[in-house]
């Protein structure tokens, strides 16, 4: 198993998602298509019959976001396919949505109720009520 030095492992989750997505290179007008594979906050990862380069600047067009960002890596498609995963990090993000382009969350509320059970004054003492609200990321299974 190989192990990876700690600078190479990712600071953010990269969330699989699966949506069409718009790129041009920088300083061309030609526009071309991308299928994601995967989103997160510092990049995004894609694939495209597009030969690209690392190091090659992109604009990038989706459901999600628009971004300019930079090829950091390219890897092989499936056997027999010209397509190429591609990897991109982000230099700037504009995030087209406020709420759940890209995390789902879940808000969970609990209550608890402790009824006073002290001996003869129990009946003039009100319950506690306890409660909280937490608004979190649903992870993906």
């Amino acid at each position: 198993k190989e192990r990876l030095s700690r600078s190479s492992r990712r600071a953010v989750a990269r969330w699989p998602r699966t949506m069409p997505m718009g790129l041009q290179r920088a300083g061309r007008s030609q526009r071309f298509t991308a299928v994601t594979e995967d989103v997160s906050l510092n990049g995004i990862g894609f694939s495209t019959t597009l030969d690209l380069q690392v190091g090659e600047l992109l604009s990038l067009e989706c459901q999600f976001c628009s971004a300019v960002g930079i090829v950091k890596n390219i890897r092989p498609g499936a056997s027999g396919s010209n397509r190429r995963q591609v990897g991109v990090e982000f230099v700037t993000l504009r995030i087209k949505r406020e709420r759940g382009g890209l995390v789902s969350t879940v808000r969970v509320t609990v209550r608890y109720t402790d009824l006073t059970d002290v001996p003869l004054i129990g009946v003039l003492v009100p319950p506690v009520v306890l409660h909280a609200d937490v608004t979190m990321a649903l992870e993906p299974p």
